[in-house]
């Protein structure tokens, strides 16, 4: 008999792969929860209740659907545009489509989003998977650009004596972070546009190949496009908030919200759940009214909870269609 292989040895029993992709999957879930549990009974959770149930609805439903949809149509756009000048492929009705559904995945986190987003462009336009990660790429860097932009511009237009002192110091740190954010997109950026001057090593085919092709002008309109929707984004949460009687300086909405941007962004929970209701009340608490402690608790829920369910409504429709196209 003969003996047995090291590759028989280090092999995973049968079984074992599915049970780590199941774990995988479960784990954002997992933290998720754990982190809800954390604010649970760490937060004040006297005057939840009584903000939940005295919220201006309307107010918030309007300020709600206006993002949604101002949200969708710009991704769309910068989506379309990335595989239009890339690829040579796509037309703007599918991609929004496309764009729509992915939704439903990005609930899950952004890299599966992302993912279903190249097989999509893969089984419909045959543009092979690295080309389509590379493209995606570009979309997720730009986006991280708005993000230090529109931290940084916003931050540095507020007056930090007018703040209360522990939103001053918070202040300080988000100008940290979008300034780093700045200065990887700059390098990201310059690298592009010198690629060809770069040594042998660093131009080998990889998804990180497609930034070579990149024009100046392509980088200016992905990056408008992104800080124009991030910009929706913390307005829609400065009229938001002020619907559960906080009243926050636009301004401090706008800058502050792209911290949560950035940090629900990362592949560690669902759909930002928890971290959701740990960033908000850190940065937006020293604006809750006094005496009625809950209110940006409360928005932070209400806000996760629509997130939610308004980018369900938008993918459902047309997941079909989209699964049909893939297909043909």
């Amino acid at each position: 008999m003969n003996p047995p292989t090291t590759t028989a040895l280090v092999e995973p029993a049968p079984g074992a792969s599915s049970k780590l992709q199941s774990l995988g999957a479960a784990l954002p879930w997992l933290l998720s929860f754990g982190l809800v549990g954390f604010v649970l009974t760490t937060q004040d959770l006297t005057g939840l209740w009584a903000a939940l149930s005295g919220a201006n609805y309307p107010l918030f439903g309007a300020a709600l659907v206006s993002f949604l949809f101002v949200g969708l149509l710009l991704d769309s756009t910068s989506f379309y545009l990335c595989f239009k000048w890339l690829a040579r492929v796509g037309r703007f009705g599918e991609m929004l489509r496309a764009r729509a559904a992915s939704e439903l995945l990005m609930l899950l986190s952004l890299v599966v989003g992302l993912g279903g987003l190249a097989v999509y462009v893969h089984r419909r336009y045959g543009v092979s998977y690295k080309r389509a990660s590379g493209i995606l790429l570009v979309d997720l860097l730009h986006e991280a650009a708005a993000i230090g932009t529109l931290a940084l511009l916003a931050g540095l237009l507020v007056d930090p004596s007018a703040l209360p002192a522990s939103a001053a110091d918070d202040l300080t740190a988000v100008h940290r972070v979008a300034v780093g954010t700045m200065v990887f997109y700059g390098v990201c950026v310059f690298l592009s546009l010198t690629w060809k001057y770069l040594p042998d090593a660093f131009k080998r085919d990889t998804p990180l190949k497609v930034f070579s092709e990149i024009r100046a002008q392509w980088f200016a309109a992905f990056y408008v496009l992104k800080v124009v929707k991030n910009l929706a984004m913390g307005l829609f949460v400065a009229v938001g908030i002020s619907a559960f009687g906080v009243k926050l300086p636009v301004l401090v909405g706008i800058a502050f919200t792209q911290v949560v941007l950035l940090v629900r962004g990362l592949p560690v929970t669902a759909f930002g759940i928890g971290v959701d209701q740990l960033t908000i009340p850190s940065l937006f608490g020293p604006w809750d009214p006094a005496g009625e402690p809950g209110q940006v608790l409360a928005f932070s829920a209400v806000y996760t909870c629509s997130l939610l369910l308004g980018r369900l409504a938008l993918g459902l429709p047309f997941l079909k269609s989209v699964l049909r196209d893939a297909r043909s």
